[in-house]
């Protein structure tokens, strides 16, 4: 079975990167055994085993009646939309900002680690532009986050440009 996002575009049967692959298929018991049994002869070949503890299954909410077997005839465990695959976040239905959070955890996982105190503007405005700013570029080029989440990363990079941190806010001299 191949995937397919719109009615005149190219099917897709799996996405691959390195040793991360998707693979799409029908929820039904052969083409599940089918699957089940090219992994079984991909590991007898290559030697390589197949995590089943980090290999999931994800299907629509409509498909629920088919969950229990994927689970028996694949061995895969049940994951959720939204996901992240290789960084981004892969998403069905509408995008929304709170599937971008995990950008400003990361931006603030970094900051936490540098000396406001000890950093002048321009030191600050350095990190911002050749870090901080790198962060999401990977995402956005796959996926066009949403108004809040550049609002909110934009705000978050504010606070630490003028010296604001959890115990004091400081102004903003900008109109």
């Amino acid at each position: 079975m191949t995937f397919k996002a719109s009615r005149r575009c190219i099917e897709i049967s799996h996405l691959a990167y390195a040793d991360d692959i998707i693979i799409f298929t029908q929820a039904a018991s052969t083409p599940l055994q089918r699957l089940r049994s090219c992994l079984n002869e991909y590991e007898k070949i290559s030697g390589q085993q197949i995590n089943l503890a980090k290999s999931n299954f994800y299907i629509d909410e409509t498909h629920e009646q088919w969950a229990a077997s994927i689970q028996t005839d694949g061995g895969f465990s049940r994951g959720t939309f939204p996901f992240l695959y290789l960084g981004v976040p892969t998403y069905r239905g509408v995008k929304r900002t709170d599937m971008f959070l995990f950008l400003r955890e990361k931006i603030a996982k970094r900051i936490s680690g540098w000396a406001h105190r000890h950093l002048s503007f321009g030191g600050r405005l350095t990190l911002i532009k050749s870090t901080l700013e790198a962060i999401p570029l990977h995402i956005y080029q796959a996926v066009e986050p949403t108004a809040g989440t550049i609002k909110q990363l934009d705000q978050q990079l504010a606070r630490f440009f003028w010296g604001s941190t959890t115990d004091r806010k400081r102004t903003h001299w900008i109109s």
